[in-house]
């Protein structure tokens, strides 16, 4: 859903800025570091743009206007991170939902967490 919300409004033109979660950036920076690469190294395995990587790292708003329709959406860059960073099974599928719920509006994460720690008292028989 998030996905399509992002393509339609690239499409339509719309200036769209996508907030990445902060804390994202930094797990994602250690995983690089962790395989040896340097960002340059990692945004050219992944073809993102070394701009959009600094951004996603940062934490910055990644602005997109009718200008830059023809680039890739961010989430289009999720498996070939995977890939780069060597991961399988549940740590791969682990990471591409970490990938998902960052770039979740902030709305979206914070009622994931919400259900998260309901889920949690539940399992525990609260």
């Amino acid at each position: 859903m998030v996905n399509r919300a992002y393509r339609l409004a690239v499409r339509s033109g719309a200036v769209y800025a996508l907030e990445v979660d902060p804390a994202f950036g930094t797990r994602l920076k250690q995983k690089i570091a962790a395989k040896r690469l340097s960002l340059r190294e990692f945004a050219q395995q992944t073809r993102t743009s070394p701009a959009t990587l600094s951004l996603i790292i940062s934490g910055e708003r990644h602005r997109r206007t009718a200008d830059s329709k023809r680039r890739r959406s961010i989430t289009d860059h999720f498996e070939p991170w995977a890939d780069a960073l060597g991961l399988r099974g549940a740590e791969r599928d682990e990471f591409l939902l970490d990938c998902w719920l960052a770039t979740a509006p902030p709305l979206i994460r914070s009622m994931i967490a919400d259900l998260r720690v309901q889920a949690g008292r539940r399992s525990r028989g609260h």
